[in-house]
């Protein structure tokens, strides 16, 4: 009898600690979900940019966009579960992308760019005859130009080293025409002929004017919106999360 009774109060040991194991983590899970729920506030966006990133090449700001995009990010599980797994991936191929930015003196804030196009992800691909491919998502149009080839087996566009040299190359030779960060992102989206021709319609070199201007793409407002709220996670991994 004695035995049967110990054996009966261990399985309701068993199955309160596994209750208050469960309630705990769903405790904290709900704790954290209204955590990431607070709002960042445009001050607190404004005093992250200017702590983590004080050159700002990229004329990064703490637009209604950008405020609104980061808090997007941080209420939705999947999407700062999402940013984690980038910034992870981007700690993998880092070395390889860093050692180029450094080599030619670019900002380390390109490094979120592989995150927009392909979620780091090396082997990503559309459909479709011109489709882009690899960490950068160039195009066979542009990979005809950067002089990588895609012919065969060996698609250059999804080998990360030969992509990143391109790549980035490509962002030095816009640079040189846009003398200004800023203006080099929305061309890579956009075309450097598209955004000339915005800067004649604007009179203006402000890439948040050029971007909302009504005669740019549709894209441009939403890339250069992802890409800043990326670089101050990148800079901030905390706000997801991350260490």
């Amino acid at each position: 009898m004695s035995y049967r009774i110990n054996k009966k109060m261990l399985l309701i040991t068993v199955v309160i600690l596994i209750a208050l194991v469960i309630i705990f983590f769903i405790t904290r899970s709900v704790a954290t979900d209204e955590a990431y729920a607070k709002k960042l506030t445009p001050a607190q966006v404004t005093a992250l940019i200017e702590e983590s990133d004080p050159d700002n090449p990229f004329h990064i700001k703490a637009t209604p966009e950008v405020v609104a995009k980061l808090n997007q990010i941080r209420s939705n599980k999947q999407d700062r579960e999402l940013m984690l797994t980038m910034l992870r991936q981007m700690v993998v191929y880092e070395p390889i992308i860093l050692g180029e930015i450094k080599k030619h003196n670019m900002p380390d804030d390109l490094l979120v760019i592989p995150m927009i196009e392909s979620k780091y992800l090396t082997n990503s691909s559309s459909s479709g005859p011109g489709a882009p491919a690899g960490l950068w998502q160039i195009t066979r149009a542009t990979a005809d130009v950067l002089n990588l080839d895609i012919s065969g087996k060996n698609d250059e566009r999804k080998n990360v080293q030969l992509a990143s040299v391109a790549a980035l190359g490509y962002f030095r030779t816009l640079y040189e025409i846009m003398n200004d960060w800023g203006l080099t992102l929305l061309a890579y989206n956009a075309g450097e002929g598209k955004i000339l021709d915005l800067i004649k319609i604007t009179g203006s070199r402000d890439v948040w004017v050029i971007a909302r201007s009504p005669s740019a793409p549709s894209q441009s407002i939403n890339y250069l919106t992802t890409f800043s709220a990326y670089v101050i996670i990148m800079r901030n991994p905390e706000l997801v999360g991350g260490e």
